[in-house]
C-alpha cells in the first residue's frame, strides 16, 4: 500500500460469494464466541473463535482488519499488516538451498533430452555429483550413488532384466533413494526407499517430495506399531478438515489406517456398516455433535467399540459429561501424536480383545447356573432373548456408571454401582463379570488405589463377550 523509511504497509483481502453478513451481525464478528447468525453452528459448525484469533494476530503485526459484506452476495475480510524492508545485501538467492542432495553422488538413468537436462539443472542447483546413464546395464555398482532417478520409458521392454539390476543395487547400497519418474505405475521391486512419480516437477516440488518421503521413512524407522492387533479398525468423527488431517497422519505414522467422518451422524450411520474397535469423536459437530452421536451408537451398536472423546473444552466436569455420554476416555486438543500413541496402549486390553476374544467360555460363564436358566424358560423361547437384553442393557449402564464415579473419585458410589453389576452378573452366570465388580468393591471398600486399567480396560470387553456366548447359545437352544 504505502512505505513510510523502510517500513511497508501490506493489504490483504479475502473474499467470497456465500450467504453474506448484515451490518448489525458485523459488529459481532471479532468478539470470541461470537457467530454472525447463532443457528449457523448447527449447520456449518466453528466454535466463533477464528475471526477473534485472526484479530489479534493482525493486531500484533500492527495492522487492522475489516469486513465488507452484503447479504446474499458475499463479504470480504480485508486487513493490513506491516513489515520492515529488507536491505538489498541481504537478499539471497535461495534456488540452490535444499541440502539434502547437496555434494551428493546422484545418478540419472534416462535417453530423453529433456529429462536429461531438467536434471542436469537439478544437479548444478544441488551442487551434486551427477551420474548418467543410458540404461541399467551401466550401472557400476563401485559408484556409492545417494540418489538415483531411473527414467519409465527407459525400464519399458526390459523391466526383468532392469529389475535384476536394481534389486541387487538396492541390497548393496540400503541408503540409496531410488526416483521412478515418468512412470504410473512403479516397475520396480517393492522398497521403502523408492518414490514413484508421473514425471519430473519444478525443482521446489521434487525437493519437497524428496524431503517428505525421507521424514516419513524416518519416522517409520522411529514409531513402531503399539502392542494393538495389526487389523485395528479405527474411526475417525471430526468436523475441521484440519484435525481430520492430522489426526489420519498421527495415526498412519504409528502404522494404523484410518476412516475419515465429518460430523455424528456419519459417525452413526459408517459405525453400523462395519465393527469399528475405536472411535476418535470430536465433540462439537454440526447436524450431530459427539455426545449425542455417542448415545446412539450405544442404544444402537450391537458391539461396544472403545470411543474417545477430542475436545477443546478444558472445563472443570467436562470428563464426566463425556463419560455420562458414553465415551470412555477424553483428549484434549492439540491432540499430538503421542497422546494418539498412549490411548491406543491404555486400551490395548480392550481393542485386542475385540480383535480376538482372549476369553475362553470357561472363565466367562457358569454353564451350570445357564443350564437352569435354560430349563426355566421351557418353551417360552422369548424368555431368555428379552434376558440377555435386559442384563446387556442394565450391565453398560452400571459400566458406564462405574466409570463416571472413577473419573469424578466417588469411590462410595462407584463400589455400590460395582456391587449392584456383580449380583446381575452372578444370577444370569457371567461369571467373569461378577469377579471383576467383586475387586472393584472390595478395593473401593478399602479405599485403595483403583488402576485404570481395572475399570477402563476390560469390564465392557468382558460383557461383549459374555452377551456373544449368551446369544449363541440361546439361539441353539
Amino acid at each position: 500500500m504505502n512505505q513510510t523509511n523502510d517500513q511497508h504497509i501490506l493489504e490483504f483481502e479475502v473474499a467470497d460469494t456465500g450467504i453474506g453478513i448484515s451490518e448489525d451481525q458485523q459488529a459481532k464478528l471479532f468478539k470470541s464466541f461470537s457467530q454472525a447468525d447463532a443457528g449457523t453452528y448447527g449447520k456449518y459448525g466453528g466454535s466463533g473463535l477464528g475471526l477473534a484469533i485472526s484479530s489479534k494476530l493482525v493486531e500484533l503485526m500492527g495492522g487492522t482488519i475489516r469486513v465488507a459484506s452484503v447479504p446474499g452476495q458475499g463479504s470480504s475480510f480485508i486487513f493490513t499488516i506491516k513489515v520492515k524492508a529488507a536491505s538489498a545485501d541481504k537478499i539471497e538467492n535461495k534456488s540452490g538451498s535444499f541440502t539434502l542432495l547437496e555434494n551428493k553422488q546422484v545418478g540419472v538413468i534416462s535417453d530423453q533430452p529433456q529429462a536429461i537436462a531438467s536434471l542436469k539443472n537439478y544437479g548444478s542447483q544441488w551442487n551434486s555429483t551427477m551420474h548418467f546413464y543410458r540404461s541399467s546395464d551401466e550401472l557400476k555398482p563401485e559408484t556409492a550413488l545417494s540418489y538415483l532417478f531411473i527414467d519409465g520409458t527407459v525400464l519399458r521392454g526390459r523391466s526383468k532384466e532392469s529389475l535384476a539390476i536394481l534389486t541387487n543395487l538396492l541390497e548393496d547400497n540400503k541408503q540409496m533413494i531410488i526416483i521412478h519418474f515418468n512412470a504410473s505405475t512403479s516397475l520396480l521391486p517393492e522398497s521403502n526407499n523408492i518414490i514413484t512419480i508421473p514425471s519430473l516437477p519444478a525443482i521446489a516440488e521434487m525437493e519437497g517430495k524428496i524431503m517428505h518421503h525421507n521424514l516419513r521413512i524416518k519416522d517409520n524407522r522411529k514409531h513402531t506399531r503399539t502392542s494393538v492387533g495389526s487389523d485395528l479398525k479405527i474411526l475417525i468423527a471430526e468436523d475441521n478438515e484440519i484435525n481430520r488431517t492430522l489426526a489420519r497422519v498421527s495415526l498412519e505414522r504409528l502404522g494404523y489406517n484410518s476412516v475419515l467422518v465429518e460430523n455424528g451422524a456419519q459417525a452413526v450411520s459408517e459405525a453400523t456398516k462395519k465393527d469399528y474397535d475405536i472411535i476418535f469423536m470430536d465433540v462439537q459437530m454440526p447436524v450431530l455433535d459427539g455426545f449425542a452421536a455417542t448415545r446412539e451408537l450405544r442404544k444402537t451398536l450391537p458391539y461396544h467399540p472403545v470411543i474417545v472423546a477430542m475436545t477443546a473444552l478444558a472445563l472443570e466436569g467436562d470428563r464426566e459429561k463425556c463419560l455420562e455420554a458414553g465415551m470412555d476416555d477424553y483428549l484434549s486438543k492439540p491432540i499430538r501424536q503421542e497422546d494418539f500413541e498412549n490411548i491406543l496402549q491404555k486400551w490395548s486390553s480392550n481393542l485386542n480383545r475385540n480383535n480376538k476374544s482372549a476369553y475362553t467360555k470357561e472363565e466367562l460363564i457358569d454353564e451350570k447356573l445357564y443350564q437352569r436358566l435354560q430349563e426355566m424358560a421351557d418353551d417360552d423361547t422369548s424368555f431368555l432373548t428379552n434376558l440377555i437384553e435386559l442384563f446387556k442393557k442394565q450391565s453398560e449402564d452400571s459400566i458406564h456408571d462405574i466409570q463416571k464415579y472413577y473419573a469424578a473419585g466417588n469411590l462410595k458410589e462407584l463400589g455400590q454401582a460395582a456391587h449392584k453389576l456383580k449380583g446381575s452378573s452372578l444370577n444370569l452366570g457371567a461369571r467373569l463379570l461378577a469377579e471383576k465388580c467383586k475387586e472393584l468393591e472390595q478395593l473401593s471398600a478399602e479405599q485403595k488405589v483403583i488402576p485404570a486399567a481395572r475399570v477402563n480396560d476390560s469390564l465392557f470387553s468382558i460383557l461383549s463377550a459374555t452377551i456373544s456366548i449368551f446369544e449363541q447359545k440361546n439361539k441353539n437352544n
